[in-house]
């Protein structure tokens, strides 16, 4: 049995957690949202450099993913 959840679903429980915890999803924010993508790829490249256990670099980029998923959610993007 596939029991596979689908990236928009994903998308919209990230949405519905960054809500629930005050991270605004408006229009006006889309320029943060981007920048916040950048810095945890940032964060990843820097900790991969520094040679960190690979699971950092891993938590670093599951970071970039959440942050995709909830900007992509703010521009009404089919995730899939």
């Amino acid at each position: 049995m596939n029991d596979a959840v689908g990236l928009n679903q994903k998308m919209n429980e990230v949405r519905a957690l960054a809500d629930g915890k005050g991270f605004s999803s408006d229009p006006a924010r889309i320029w943060e949202m981007l920048a916040l993508i950048h810095t945890e790829v940032s964060e990843a490249t820097d900790a991969y450099k520094k040679g960190e256990p690979l699971e950092h670099v891993g938590e670093e980029l599951t970071d970039a993913i959440i942050r995709i998923l909830h900007l992509m959610s703010a521009l009404n993007l089919d995730a899939e």
